[in-house]
């Protein structure tokens, strides 16, 4: 029970972050994204070139086609250091793009000059900043127009939240904006997402196109498999499981062992091995069931705590 309760604890916390790694994806509304060929994750995607958007938008069966850039720059601090932080550029009158959960501010507060939104828990790793403050990126100047709640990074990278034009500016692969990084594709009434799938990814050499579906299970086991975190938390889990496993049997085997004098007598009165069997594992089982109820409320505490 202890060793099911910190095993479930450590694989839920790791399924938790996993969640994290895909989820803008899993919140858009698009049915299709298409990025360069070969993106293994969503955090490192190639930027290809706009000429591609016609073909996307000529394909039968397309709807919707949105832009959507995705990269990594720099965040001045008070202190005179950097501190990474992710650029997503979004599309301020489209409909594709995932809607962040706003605790101040408003969307549309993007279309003002210089205006970005971060997540409320990303303060200490960004000096602390305030609604309305002037920060630095990347050389230019920011204004904090709101806060999301929720939207954390897997690789603890804060998100900036800004429009399209302004993630040219701030962001390092689409410096010069002549590129993209997403198309976020919306199919038309009527037609397969499957069928429209396969024939944008005809429609142009060098781009992928994945269902929102699919990119977000290959986001997630890029981190779960591809690198050392999830090996890391999949390992040390197993582990725990298997130390736990092998203490508690060892301490319910000398209980028994301890308690041979009295089991002997009930076998002289007449007791079958099954009636034997059953107090032992009755037993088992009463220690087994506390435990997992310890390890059940301190994974509730953990998580509580985390939140």
């Amino acid at each position: 029970g202890y060793e099911w309760g910190f095993f479930t604890a450590g694989l839920g916390m790791l399924l938790g972050l996993a969640d994290n790694a895909a989820h803008l994806i899993d919140k858009s509304r698009a049915e299709l994204w298409v990025s360069k060929v070969d993106v293994k994750t969503f955090d490192f995607a190639t930027p290809f070139s706009r000429r591609e958007r016609w073909r996307i938008e000529s394909t039968p069966g397309v709807g919707e086609v949105e832009e959507f850039n995705v990269s990594y720059t720099m965040w001045r601090l008070p202190s005179g250091g950097n501190n990474s932080v992710q650029v997503v550029g979004l599309d301020l009158l489209g409909e594709l793009a995932p809607r962040l959960p706003l605790v101040s501010g408003r969307l549309s507060d993007l279309q003002n000059q210089d205006a970005i939104i971060i997540d409320e828990s990303e303060g200490r790793k960004l000096g602390f900043p305030k609604l309305g403050d002037s920060v630095e990126i990347m050389g230019q100047r920011a204004r904090i127009v709101g806060f999301t709640r929720g939207m954390v990074n897997f690789t603890t990278t804060p998100f900036v939240f800004t429009s399209l034009k302004r993630s040219h500016q701030y962001g390092w692969v689409t410096e010069k904006g002549s590129s993209v990084i997403y198309y976020l594709v919306k199919v038309a009434p009527g037609h397969a997402v499957e069928e429209v799938r396969q024939a944008i990814q005809a429609s142009a050499p060098g781009i992928e196109v994945h269902t929102r579906e699919s990119f977000a299970w290959r986001t997630r086991a890029y981190w779960l498999f591809e690198t050392g975190a999830g090996v890391g938390f999949i390992v040390a889990a197993l582990l725990g499981l298997v130390v736990a496993g092998v203490l508690v049997s060892q301490m319910l085997y000398t209980l028994t062992v301890e308690r041979l004098g009295e089991f002997a007598i009930l076998k002289a009165l007449g007791s079958r091995m099954g009636e034997l069997s059953r107090i032992v594992l009755s037993q088992s089982l009463i220690c087994g069931a506390a435990g997992l109820g310890l390890g059940l409320a301190v994974s509730a505490g953990v998580a509580f705590a985390a939140e």
